[in-house]
């Protein structure tokens, strides 16, 4: 996936931030004062904030439209069987243990209704 430029709009937003956070610091490096340290920390905690906006954006825009990557090679353990079949077989020895709980016990416990807003996927 080619390497995008920066839009504008972001461009113009980080330079003028870097360049007020270069100010501020210059400011509390020749003045040592609460405020002109409580200064310049805001502005770099707004840039590192904007930045890492502009990261996850990039990072859903790279999930949507990248490429996928067909016929890797499975992971081996050290035995060199399939590291995925290994833990299947392990899931299945877990998962299929006969239960220790009654049935009774289990009827014993409460109903609730189903909340099937956790089916909704996750926005942004």
């Amino acid at each position: 996936m080619p390497v995008r430029p920066l839009d504008d709009d972001n461009h113009a937003d980080i330079s003028n931030l870097l360049a007020e956070k270069n100010g501020l610091h210059k400011a509390y490096m020749d003045l040592w004062t609460d405020a002109t340290k409580a200064a310049f920390l805001r502005c770099r905690r707004l840039l590192q904030q904007r930045l890492r906006e502009m990261q996850d954006a990039w990072k859903v825009r790279k999930a949507i439209y990248s490429h996928c990557i067909k016929g890797t090679a499975s992971l081996l353990s050290f035995d060199g069987t399939p590291l995925l079949k290994r833990c299947a077989e392990h899931c299945r020895s877990v998962l299929n243990h006969s239960s220790s709980i009654s049935d009774a016990a289990i009827n014993q416990l409460p109903q609730v209704n189903t909340n099937n807003d956790l089916d909704l996927p996750p926005f942004l």
